[in-house]
């Protein structure tokens, strides 16, 4: 008896590492949830922008006054070698409206 809870224990927790859970992160680093700062601020990437999630990176900045501030980095800005050239931006998220209110580009 206690072989099999230990057996069924031992598969419930490989299932659970290698399966993921709800509240794992996707490929771009944001947790799958739409009150998400950074799921958020990729949806407003995807409709002011034609990029595809593998060609940006999102990353908390700082604060500003009352809004979070983001990195949307352009991984083809890589290669640009001066700054402010590129198409990476920093987005304002207001946590009290949940949404993006301001983007500033690099000059």
């Amino acid at each position: 008896m206690l072989q099999r809870v230990v057996t069924i224990l031992s598969l419930t927790m490989f299932c659970a590492l290698a399966c993921g859970s709800s509240t794992d992160s996707n490929a771009n680093g944001s947790p799958n949830s739409k009150d998400d700062p950074i799921a958020i601020v990729q949806k407003y990437v995807a409709t002011h922008r034609t990029w595809k999630t593998t060609d940006y990176k999102i990353s908390e900045d700082h604060k500003e006054n009352a809004v979070t501030v983001y990195l949307v980095f352009y991984l083809p800005d890589k290669a640009i070698g001066y700054p402010g050239a590129g198409q990476s931006f920093l987005a304002y998220y207001d946590p009290k409206t949940r949404t993006v209110v301001k983007e500033m580009r690099f000059q």
